[in-house]
């Protein structure tokens, strides 16, 4: 038998053989049908992982599927007219939209080295702010605009990329994550090209303060006690200090950076000021923060699956806990199955979001990547991307990426989520 965790147990897939405990006791019949009430059975029992035969595994889980998804080229003078972006236009107005086209290898490749060389030098910037060496803010600028031309070229191929990267320096990866998330949303809610850059760089730089935070408090294998949380929030502190050392900045960039962790009902820090009296830039990149901190690892837990990440903002904007226009901003970006998650379609087909559908949240356009015997599809199958929008196929729900060990949101994290 093979040890194959509950939560990566395929709903409506059909086993030759049955399924047994790590006593050999059986669990479920041969030629039985994994269902929802089975999987939610083992969960009341308390079994995280169940035997399963050698021969089922391929059918019962999504098996070793890789995250290699391709991206869509684009020549050097698109890239030219896109970084000569008029800054009082709005991005969107020249936004490409793909539609129903599959990612190109080269290029996903070729974004992916980029993103590693940024993270790189977000966290050699923060290293020698540590050593008291004067940073030029403008570095941090002309990467923002950079990355503002790769989404306006594909947007959807830049966000996946940073979503299933990997979780080397943490603090760099969060602050660029964020800041792309940061952009996207600004994008949607139609800001003009200097703002969206605006919130670019304050996203890059907000939470450099954490550095200062001691390490045993950051790394610590469990949630954060209240004493402990209080030292996590002063990082905004130290922020502000390490950004005096910085050439080229605005005040108005110090007070975005400040104000990212304050909430639009008061519950925020480090001041505790409501909605009016929060920069409308910090309130994105709070939305952006949340939802990148939320799908990321944590030394305390692995990370929420992106659409329940995605529900819990849309029910706590509701209570202003996070500001309802840039979520809404964020869903459009995204989708309510965001890009780059892991679904169960309806004919029993794993696949994984690619693309947004500007005209349904519920219906992205997939790529297919197993069938419902556990066969896989090749990237070059043209017939493997699908815009839900136009098929009769729908989205059964959300399943967990086991590369990224991903699982559902239990109970009401938001309060804690930006918790490092």
């Amino acid at each position: 038998m093979i040890q194959v965790r509950v939560d990566d147990l395929m709903e409506g897939r059909r086993l030759q053989f049955p399924i047994v405990d790590a006593d050999g006791v059986l669990l479920l019949a041969e030629n039985s049908e994994i269902t929802p009430r089975f999987r939610e059975l083992m969960q009341i029992r308390g079994i995280d992982s169940v035997g399963v035969h050698p021969d089922d595994a391929a059918s019962a889980t999504l098996g070793d599927l890789a995250n290699e998804l391709p991206g869509v080229q684009f020549d050097d003078s698109l890239r030219e007219r896109l970084s000569n972006l008029d800054a009082n236009a709005s991005p969107r107005n020249s936004m490409v939209f793909h539609g129903c086209q599959a990612y190109d290898p080269v290029n996903r490749q070729r974004l992916s080295e980029k993103h590693e060389k940024s993270v790189k030098s977000i966290d050699l910037m923060v290293q020698q702010n540590l050593r008291g060496d004067r940073i030029n803010g403008s570095a941090v600028a002309q990467m923002a605009a950079e990355n503002l031309t790769e989404m306006t070229a594909d947007c959807e191929n830049v966000l996946t990329t940073a979503s299933l990267a990997g979780t080397d320096n943490e603090l760099a990866q969060h602050c660029l994550q964020m800041s792309l998330l940061g952009m996207a949303i600004g994008v949607e809610m139609e800001l003009d090209a200097d703002s969206v850059r605006m919130i670019g760089l304050c996203g890059m730089i907000h939470d450099w303060g954490m550095s200062k935070v001691p390490e045993e408090i950051r790394k610590v294998q469990r949630r954060l006690t209240r004493t402990e949380y209080i030292e996590v929030q002063k990082h905004c502190v130290y922020t502000q200090d390490m950004l005096e050392s910085m050439d080229g900045l605005s005040r108005v960039v110090q007070q975005i950076s400040y104000q990212v962790h304050e909430r639009p009902n008061g519950r925020g820090y480090p001041r505790g000021r409501t909605r009016e009296h929060i920069h409308p830039f910090a309130r994105i990149l709070n939305v952006a923060d949340c939802y990148a901190a939320m799908t990321a690892a944590r030394p305390y837990r692995s990370p929420v699956m992106p659409y329940h990440a995605m529900e819990c903002l849309l029910r706590q904007s509701r209570d202003l806990f996070v500001d309802p226009d840039a979520v809404r901003a964020l869903l459009r970006a995204l989708s309510l199955f965001p890009i780059g998650s892991l679904v169960l379609l309806s004919d029993g087909c794993v696949a994984q979001v690619i693309r947004r559908n500007p005209e349904s949240y519920t219906a992205p356009i997939v790529q297919r990547i197993q069938d419902q015997t556990g066969r896989r599809f090749s990237p070059e199958d043209a017939d493997s991307v699908i815009n839900l929008g136009d098929s009769k196929i729908t989205v059964n729900r959300a399943v967990p990426n086991p590369r990224r060990n991903e699982i559902p949101l239990e109970g009401d994290e938001l309060e804690f989520q930006s918790m490092r």
